[in-house]
């Protein structure tokens, strides 16, 4: 009988054990969260283009749809690091420079670059949407918006 006891006392302390190390969680790292300059850093292609004048938005472009204004498939913004971009515009011309966040990371600016800077909307891991106001167009002044998923 003592030798059962011993037995069940031994088994008693090893499940104990086994539980108590299970109920101790080693410790937690909080994930770095990301920076914006690190989020941006990628290479990014149009998804969507849209122009508003006098109010009124028009889409110029959009991924996959049959017929578009304006053809994006080939813009690409590149953010080679936290200080260099490579652009490819539509029409597969590749232009590259500095580029550079304002002070409070919402507006981006390239040098050189047109436009010269652009207002940051949105910018995730998923997804980067800047505005520009676009004062060449042939109906005057309108504000463009590209819409842009990682490639």
């Amino acid at each position: 009988m003592n030798k059962n006891l011993s037995f069940l006392l031994s088994t008693l302390m090893l499940v104990s054990m086994m539980l108590g190390l299970q109920g101790c969680p080693g410790k937690k790292t909080e994930p770095t969260p990301e920076t914006k300059t690190s989020l941006l850093t990628r290479n990014w292609k149009v998804q969507k283009v849209t122009a508003t004048s006098a109010g009124t938005p028009t889409t110029l472009y959009e991924e996959g749809a049959a017929s578009n204004q304006v053809n994006y498939a080939a813009y690409r913004l590149n953010f080679t690091s936290a200080t260099n971009y490579t652009r490819t515009d539509q029409n597969a011309v590749e232009s590259s420079g500095g580029w550079s966040f304002n002070a409070g990371e919402t507006q981006i600016n390239f040098n050189p670059g047109t436009p010269p800077s652009v207002n940051v909307i949105t910018l995730t891991k998923d997804s980067f949407v800047f505005t520009y106001t676009d004062a060449g167009g042939k109906n005057g002044n309108r504000e463009l918006r590209f819409e842009m998923v990682p490639l």
